[in-house]
């Protein structure tokens, strides 16, 4: 695929003995066979052997956004990608977005954790009262728990959810 891409020896050697050569052309010949055009191809593995050698990327390691946004600042600076220029914010986003998506296609990306809304233990108790006490049929309670104001003007009336008013106001 390297050769594909590359004409000049050295870079192709470059590209080949630079760590996580399997996981860097799985990907490349995914976005091949995806439609994607020669020089789509030859950013995206440079951005690869780049973020390989910012983070020291190893086998198996798993990788956070935060590691990756600092890279790509690093990337951007002058000199930090063979320039004696900044890179032009377009360019920094690309660079950040083919390793994101890269790093996600081979299981090394570390997926933020989905935050629990607030006050998602009283939302829960507030609903289950709905079912039980209430009767309500499920697609009733889902509808209430959707309408925000709706909500907090029964969880006032109910007393139930007191800090409810008192966090929408931060």
């Amino acid at each position: 695929m390297f050769e594909e891409l590359f004409t000049r020896r050295g870079i192709i050697a470059r590209y080949r003995t630079a760590p996580l050569h399997d996981e860097r052309l799985r990907y490349l010949m995914h976005c091949a066979q995806g439609g994607a055009k020669q020089n789509t191809l030859c950013a995206i593995a440079a951005h690869q052997v780049n973020v390989v050698h910012f983070l020291q990327l190893r086998q198996g390691e798993r990788v956070s956004q935060t590691r990756i946004e600092a890279a790509a600042a690093r990337w951007s600076l002058p000199g930090g990608r063979r320039c004696s220029r900044p890179a032009r914010a377009d360019a920094s986003q690309r660079f950040l977005g083919h390793t994101v998506r890269w790093l996600r296609f081979v299981d090394m990306l570390e997926e933020p954790d989905a935050t629990r809304p607030a006050h998602a233990d009283e939302v829960a108790v507030f609903a289950a009262w709905m079912r039980k006490e209430r009767g309500w049929s499920e697609a009733t309670v889902l509808g209430l728990l959707q309408h925000d104001q709706l909500l907090l003007r029964v969880a006032r009336r109910m007393g139930c959810c007191a800090g409810l008013d008192r966090d929408r106001r931060h």
